[in-house]
């Protein structure tokens, strides 16, 4: 369970008032965040778990005992901006699975979530989703590991619900974000995507990382579409047990038509230097009284 605060959320709409806020200013106090999660393992080779997580109180709504509960519990769909709305609710189901005559080294696993709806599994082509395999190693490149990965929450339901509904609420106009984050999935609004990443391990600490990511934007949600491709190489290299060196390199190019006529393209390249000093030595009060009395300080 997770209980917080948002914060960067400047709109809000309360019955009767109306929509309130403005882009220069964040509203007072600001929606609060639930989370619980439930998960379960019948077997070493399968997990899965149901997940809720609500947006609720906020200006013109007090965050008490009573709101909370009924942000988990309540049944009822009161109107926005009142104490009998439970709030923007989101149900999940996760699920990893160790694949037969592969278990030593692939897992298929897959996370969904839906709005308004008390599970994903039940309104699956309402909900959106995550799919993907992950192989701990490869046979006979046992230093050598593969992720591939599928999300959308471009619904086959489509305009029955509304496009990009998942960010979308009636009183938290700003959505499921905090300060203009995303809170879920990295595809955003009406969005399919993969992505693939690939890590050579040298030893336990140093690493060499290859990954691709793909995304693109229904032109239902946004007027012509668009996409985001990029392409990355990444090295972690230990020189001590206290000095690290990362370095990145990133192509990308996107296409919003909306933003921009053109594509655009650009190349990122980053190194960091992390250190990280070791334990000191420092004796306690009690010690230094023994030393002091045996005539071991000068």
């Amino acid at each position: 369970m997770f209980l917080g605060q948002l914060s960067g959320q400047s709109f809000i709409y309360g019955d009767p008032t109306g929509l309130l806020g403005s882009w220069s200013t964040t509203y007072s106090p600001q929606a609060m965040i639930s989370g619980e999660r439930f998960s379960f393992k019948p077997t070493p080779n399968v997990e899965f778990g149901f997940s809720l997580t609500t947006l609720f109180a906020g200006q013109g709504v007090p965050f008490t005992p009573h709101t909370y509960l009924n942000s988990i519990v309540g049944s009822g769909n009161g109107f926005p901006g009142t104490p009998q709305d439970p709030g923007d609710r989101r149900s999940g189901f996760d699920l990893s699975y160790r694949l037969p005559f592969l278990r030593d080294w692939a897992t298929f696993y897959a996370d969904g979530f839906t709005d308004d709806q008390f599970t994903p599994v039940a309104y699956w082509d309402r909900s959106a989703w995550t799919g993907g395999l992950y192989f701990s190693h490869i046979p006979k490149i046992p230093k050598l590991d593969l992720r591939l990965e599928g999300v959308y929450t471009d619904v086959p339901a489509g305009g029955a619900i509304g496009y990009g509904f998942f960010y979308y609420n009636g009183r938290y106009v700003m959505g499921y974000t905090n300060q203009g984050n995303l809170i879920g999935s990295w595809i955003g609004r009406d969005g399919q995507g993969a992505q693939i990443w690939s890590n050579y391990w040298f030893t336990p600490k140093n690493r060499i990382q290859l990954n691709f990511r793909h995304q693109k934007v229904s032109q239902q949600f946004i007027p012509g579409g668009g996409s985001l491709t990029d392409i990355g190489i990444r090295g972690d290299l230990w020189l001590r047990d206290e000095i690290s060196i990362t370095s990145l390199v990133q192509y990308e190019r996107w296409l919003f038509p909306v933003i921009q006529a053109g594509p655009v393209r650009n190349i990122m390249a980053s190194v960091e230097i992390q250190f990280r000093p070791q334990k000191i030595y420092r004796p306690s009060l009690h010690h230094m009284t023994e030393v002091i009395s045996a005539g071991g300080v000068n």
